[in-house]
């Protein structure tokens, strides 16, 4: 997985000083630390400790920066392989042997160059404690710290103040390779660093830090990104779907921008999507499943309200695979937060009913079966049955919609020409429909959420100085 950005060369805090003591007291600028058993200097990089001194905290170590021993996280030191672009030649059993080599150390961070390569670990390091945000915040010298994730949202914020100039963060890879966990811990840093960068010119504000960090790293604390939490449920439901990788995998490109004001901080975000994998509506490979919405709305919906929509439970549909069918309180949990996540962006009921008829005529089209008629150059829809059903969802005649399913029509110097499809070219045409009525509802739903993310009259009020955004491309 890697991770790109624009600027090579991070910026500082220069105001912001900030740490901890032995004790795990935060200090910061204008605190009086001449009671604490130690003291603290140049919190830049963590707590300097005496030499004469051992003892530490629980999952604190001691390292040399420059010289002087300081307490800092497990896994923040540096090694001689953090940045492979040093290396004189750098074949691809030599990147390989080191990430594995890194890996085996819990070292999942590998920079070459300004690309940060990421290895799935696959579990808790505990590489993202609010202890660690804050090492990683105002770095003056990415060379004395340990690859890091945050380390590229910092230098990214420090770019953009410097510079003024809107910054991107794209993050590739395969399927289940940590891309989406990736983007939320980007963006947590990113706004953490705002916060300690605004609040540092203030020295009555310096108290406040370590409760933030904290507070941060439970996804309460920022209101932007309690927003993108609240959005979470439903584009996840919408967008993601199990492959044989990964049992929740990203089948959309994200773009997120958060937006700045020219004091540095945070005043909103825009989201957009790209690419979403249409595809995956009509035809899902062996041991993969359809988007999650439709097993959530089809297992975990209301039968009542599955029968308003022509659906029924002991029915099945030709898109939903039947190992997606099976009934659990999961499931129904999972589609009770859809509906709530929908209800707290502001999406009113009469919307969610149509986003539903929406969900249930992408089903009942794609039951829809195209014959050869008895000429056998055309073709035919039976008028009962998924058509009918499915017409009476979409709000639509039946005939209306047999006839834009086995016919197309060509104009030319004002005659219209009639042809009829063949019984392939008809299903072709089904499956187009219901790609489009899906992407309409992805686009629009997205169009929703951003609108929940934009900055406010009163935010903006200010003027918008730049940029920075975090392009999440899905994996296959």
């Amino acid at each position: 997985m890697a991770h790109a950005v624009n600027e090579s060369r991070p910026g500082s805090l220069e105001s912001t000083e900030f740490g901890f003591t032995e004790d795990d007291e935060f200090v910061g600028p204008d605190v009086d630390t001449h009671n604490k058993r130690r003291t603290r200097r140049d919190t830049k990089w963590g707590t300097v400790l005496p030499g004469s001194s051992d003892r530490l905290h629980d999952n604190y170590v001691l390292h040399d920066v420059g010289g002087t021993r300081r307490r800092m996280p497990e896994g923040s030191a540096t090694s001689e392989d953090d940045d492979l672009a040093r290396m004189d030649v750098l074949t691809d059993d030599l990147l390989i042997g080191t990430l594995e080599r890194r890996l085996s150390a819990g070292r999942i961070y590998t920079y070459i160059g300004d690309i940060l390569i990421a290895v799935n670990p696959y579990t808790d390091l505990g590489l993202y404690s609010p202890s660690h945000s804050l090492l990683y915040t105002g770095v003056i010298d990415p060379s004395a710290m340990a690859p890091h994730i945050f380390a590229v949202a910092d230098r990214c914020y420090s770019s953009l103040t410097r510079t003024g100039v809107s910054q991107i963060c794209v993050i590739s890879g395969e399927s289940g390779s940590g891309k989406t966990e990736s983007t939320k811990l980007f963006i947590r840093q990113v706004l953490d660093v705002a916060h300690v960068g605004v609040a540092g010119r203030s020295a009555a504000a310096a108290g406040e830090l370590k409760e933030h960090a904290s507070a941060s790293s439970t996804g309460g604390s920022h209101p932007i990104e309690a927003k993108i939490l609240k959005l979470n449920p439903i584009l996840e439901s919408f967008g993601n779907a199990m492959t044989v990788m990964n049992d929740n995998s990203s089948r959309f490109g994200k773009l997120v921008e958060l937006v700045f004001n020219r004091g540095g901080s945070v005043v909103g975000a825009h989201l957009a999507h790209y690419l979403l994998e249409k595809a995956r509506l009509v035809v899902q490979g062996p041991g993969e499943s359809n988007f999650h919405v439709f097993q959530r709305f089809f297992v975990g919906g209301d039968p009542d309200m599955l029968e308003r929509y022509q659906l029924h439970r002991d029915c099945r549909y030709r898109i939903l695979p039947p190992e997606s069918l099976a009934s659990t309180g999961s499931i129904q949990d999972e589609w009770t937060e859809v509906v709530e996540s929908l209800k707290v962006v502001g999406i009113t009921d009469t919307q969610q009913e149509e986003i539903m008829a929406a969900l249930a005529s992408v089903l009942l089209l794609g039951d829809i079966e195209c014959r050869p008629d008895a000429d056998g150059d055309g073709s035919e829809i039976d008028t009962s049955g998924p058509a009918e059903r499915a017409s009476a969802v979409l709000a639509v005649r039946v005939d209306a919609l047999i006839y834009s399913l086995t016919k197309t029509e060509m104009t030319t110097r004002g005659e219209t020409i009639v042809k009829a499809k063949t019984a392939q070219q008809a299903s072709a045409t089904r499956d187009a429909l219901l790609k489009a009525v899906y992407e309409r509802l992805f686009t629009w739903i997205v169009r929703k959420l951003d609108r929940l993310l934009c900055p406010t009259d009163e935010d903006a009020s200010g003027g918008t100085a730049s940029k920075i955004g975090i392009l999440d491309i899905f994996g296959f």
